[in-house]
């Protein structure tokens, strides 16, 4: 929404520049921290026991996103935990990572994030 509101008043080609910017900058690699061996088995094999889907299904094997679904890896920490607790809220809707979100413990969100965040 925030999105939306900020580029829909803009011009066509003012977006269309914006687009081609971040189109054209090379993705960070991801930067794995102490829990990137539990994260990485998260993003994998999501958490069975909690019932929550696999990470790699929609964000691709790497991370680096596919179809509708972002690249997530090598993002910044802070926009990689901002995100999961707006899913958690849901005041970002989207049905598979609201209910993800909701089964995925603080820890759990923590190891993801050292297993993908660049920071």
């Amino acid at each position: 929404d925030a999105m939306w509101r900020s580029v829909s008043g803009m011009n066509s080609n003012i977006r269309e520049d914006i687009v081609k910017y971040f189109a054209a900058q090379t993705p960070m690699a991801a930067r794995p921290g102490a829990l990137a061996a539990q994260g990485q088995r998260i993003y994998e094999g999501g958490g069975p026991r909690e019932g929550v889907l696999a990470c790699r299904l929609c964000h691709g094997a790497g991370g680096e996103g596919q179809d509708l679904a972002p690249r997530i890896s090598g993002q910044h920490s802070i926009y990689l935990k901002t995100q999961i607790l707006e899913f958690y809220s849901t005041r970002r809707p989207h049905g598979t990572m609201n209910s993800d979100a909701h089964k995925l413990t603080e820890d759990q969100v923590g190891a993801l994030i050292d297993y993908l965040g660049n920071e």
